[in-house]
């Protein structure tokens, strides 16, 4: 599902437009975190951080607990 954000903003928006645009419930979220070129991404960090770009693929993977 293509997310539109500015270099400018933060790993938490991309958060924010997937469980938006998926209905996705945070609960559903718990353990999951999002990779871009297999490097977690932070939340606090801006999307320009990572280099991601104009059809960059993000993905969603489920983390082990620890």
């Amino acid at each position: 599902m293509p997310v539109y954000v500015r270099p400018t903003d933060s790993v938490q928006t991309i958060w924010r437009e997937c469980s938006f645009s998926t209905g996705i419930n945070g609960n559903s979220l718990k353990g999951k975190a999002l990779f871009y070129k297999d490097t977690l991404l932070e939340r606090q960090k801006n999307v320009s951080d990572y280099d991601i770009s104009r059809g960059s693929i993000i993905s969603l993977k489920t983390i082990a607990s620890k």
